[in-house]
């Protein structure tokens, strides 16, 4: 488990409700708990980015 702080470039209200991880978004920061180790994190983002291109 580990907590994500994420950046972004447009203003963002919300909640992030995954199976892995679980988030707030307020303004240009989002704070996200990921539930599984961060090598998986990685692992699932890049076979996900693979398989959009």
């Amino acid at each position: 488990m580990f907590i994500l702080i994420e950046l972004d470039r447009d203003w963002t209200v919300g909640l992030d409700w995954y199976k892995h991880s679980k988030g707030v978004r307020l303004g240009y920061f989002a704070i996200h708990i990921v539930f599984v180790k961060h090598s998986e994190f990685v692992n699932r983002l890049a076979k996900h980015y693979a398989e959009e291109r």
